[in-house]
């Protein structure tokens, strides 16, 4: 009978040990199955990042070309204004003002939105202010002329309007 006993503590000696090896390769399983889980969660969140970047990098690119070409829009828009008019149509005229307003078209068609200014109130947010002129027959802080268009974009500003703003006598008087 000892032997019988001692056979049946080895078998359930054995049948521990296979249970606690069972039990500690489901844990190695389970930490391995969270490594690599994180693993991959971690290469989602790598391209996540590397198509952000590429987006912002591309979007910054294109905002540079397209602020070259609001320097060129303002300078069209500066020669035609500057023109003598005439009561004769001018074929080379007209075509400067259609290539003007197709850039315009293009501006707008991206998304671009002309900042409104004269006869607004001044926003630092939209406008630069770099003329204060007093006067009496209007209100402290409207634009009265507009030197340089600004620009929008999914509502941020690209650009801001330079603007000249109406500013009290009042003031005038206390910053001298």
């Amino acid at each position: 009978m000892n032997n019988e006993n001692k056979i049946k503590q080895k078998e359930n000696s054995d049948d521990h040990n296979y249970f606690e090896e069972l039990e500690d390769l489901k844990k190695e399983y389970e930490k391995l199955q969270n490594i690599t889980a994180r693993a991959q969660a971690d290469l989602v969140n790598l391209r996540n990042r590397i198509q952000n970047e590429q987006l912002e990098i591309r979007n910054r690119a294109e905002l540079r070309i397209i602020l070259k070409f609001i320097d060129v829009i303002n300078q069209f828009e500066s020669a035609i204004k500057s023109k003598v008019k005439k009561t004769s149509s001018d074929p080379w005229t007209e075509g400067v003002e259609v290539i003007y307003r197709n850039f315009e078209h293009l501006l707008s068609n991206e998304g671009f939105i002309r900042i409104e200014t004269i006869g607004k109130q001044f926003d630092p947010r939209l406008h630069e202010a770099i003329l204060n002129t007093p006067i009496d027959d209007v209100d402290n802080g409207i634009i009265l002329n507009e030197f340089s268009p600004g620009y929008m974009r999914d509502e941020i500003v690209v650009k801001p309007a330079t603007v000249e703003i109406a500013a009290s006598i009042d003031d005038e008087i206390i910053e001298q």
